[in-house]
C-alpha cells in the first residue's frame, strides 16, 4: 500500500469514527447527563493520549507557554464546547437530525473566515450556504416522522455546538500550531477537560453533577465512545491529511453526516420520511460544494 492510500485510508477510519459516534452518544444519554458523558468521554480519550505522547517520546520543552496557552484555549472550544451543547440538543432530538446538522460545520468555517479574517468568497459559495440552510429547514420543520424524538429546541442546540465546531478549525488554521500533532490534541484536551469538569460542577448545583456517581454500566460505554471519537479519530485525522490533497480530505470528511445517518438507523432503529431524505441531501451536496470550491479556490493563486 502506498503512502497516499495509507492517508486516504486514516481519513476514512476518521470518518467511521466520528459518523459512528453519533448514535452511540444517543444511546449513553438517558443514563448520563451531557456533562458526565463530555467528561467522561475525554478524560478516557486524554489518557489514551497520554500513552501515546509517552510511547511517541513526545516533549513539550522548547514550546512556548504562550504557545501552549492558545492551543489550550482554542482547544476548550472542541471538544467540550461543541460536543457539550451538541448532548445538551441530542436529548432532545433525534441522532438523524444531529447527522444531517453535522453537514453545516463547513458553511460555520467559511461564515467565521469570511467575519474574523475577512475572507472574500465568491456569491456561489454564498448561495450554496443558502441552499444548505434551507435543506435544514425542510428537515427541522418537514420530517414529521421525527415529532416523537425530534424538537426545533434540540436541533438549535446541535447547531450550535456544530457552529462551536467551526470556530474552532477556523481558529486553529488561523492559531498556533505545533510540530507534534500528539501534543497538540493532549493540550487541547486536555484544557477541554478543565471546562468539563468546570460544567460538571456547575450541573452539581441541579443534583446531577459530582454527588450523583454515575454507574460503571454507564460509564465505560461513555469512555469507549470518548476513545472512538475523540482520541482515534483525530490521531486518523491528523495522520491522513498531513500531505494529502486538501480538497480530498474535505471529501471524505464530508462523508461524515452519511455515515452518522447509515448507523443512527442501523443502530438505533431511526426512521425518517422521505422530506429528511430530500432535504439531508440537499444540505450535504451544498455544503459539500461550498468546501471543494473554497479549496479550490485556495489552490488557485498558488498556482498561477
Amino acid at each position: 500500500m502506498n503512502d497516499s492510500a495509507r492517508k486516504t485510508g486514516c481519513l476514512i477510519m476518521a470518518t467511521l469514527c466520528w459518523g459512528v459516534a453519533i448514535p452511540f452518544s444517543k444511546m449513553a444519554l438517558p443514563a448520563l447527563s451531557p456533562a458526565w458523558l463530555i467528561v467522561l468521554q475525554i478524560a478516557a480519550s486524554v489518557a489514551v493520549l497520554a500513552c501515546v505522547a509517552v510511547a511517541q517520546r513526545v516533549s513539550l520543552r522548547g514550546i512556548a507557554a504562550a504557545q501552549v496557552a492558545v492551543v489550550a484555549l482554542i482547544g476548550m472550544l472542541e471538544p467540550c464546547g461543541a460536543y457539550y451543547l451538541g448532548f445538551v440538543g441530542m436529548q432532545s432530538t433525534s441522532a438523524l437530525h444531529t447527522a444531517v446538522l453535522f453537514a453545516l460545520e463547513p458553511l460555520g468555517i467559511l461564515a467565521f473566515n469570511i467575519v474574523l479574517f475577512r475572507l472574500r468568497v465568491d456569491r456561489r459559495l454564498l448561495a450554496a450556504g443558502v441552499v444548505a440552510l434551507a435543506g435544514v429547514v425542510v428537515i427541522t420543520l418537514g420530517d414529521t416522522s421525527a415529532d416523537a424524538h425530534a424538537s426545533l429546541r434540540g436541533d438549535a442546540f446541535v447547531l450550535a455546538g456544530v457552529m462551536v465546531a467551526a470556530l474552532y478549525v477556523s481558529l486553529s488554521t488561523h492559531a498556533v500550531t505545533l510540530a507534534s500533532a500528539t501534543a497538540m490534541l493532549l493540550i487541547q484536551q486536555a484544557a477541554s477537560l478543565l471546562l468539563a469538569l468546570v460544567l460538571l460542577g456547575v450541573d452539581a448545583d441541579g443534583g446531577g453533577g459530582l454527588q450523583r456517581l454515575p454507574a460503571w454500566s454507564a460509564a465505560w460505554p461513555a469512555m469507549a465512545i470518548g476513545v472512538l471519537q475523540f482520541a482515534l479519530a483525530f490521531l486518523f485525522y491528523f495522520r491522513g491529511a498531513r500531505g494529502n490533497a486538501s480538497y480530498w480530505s474535505a471529501v471524505v470528511l464530508n462523508l461524515i453526516p452519511d455515515v452518522g445517518i447509515v448507523a443512527s438507523i442501523a443502530i438505533l432503529g431511526e426512521t425518517a420520511s422521505p422530506v429528511y431524505f430530500a432535504g439531508g441531501a440537499i444540505t450535504i451536496g451544498a455544503a459539500l460544494y461550498t468546501h471543494l470550491r473554497e479549496h479550490r479556490a485556495e489552490r488557485t493563486p498558488a498556482s498561477a
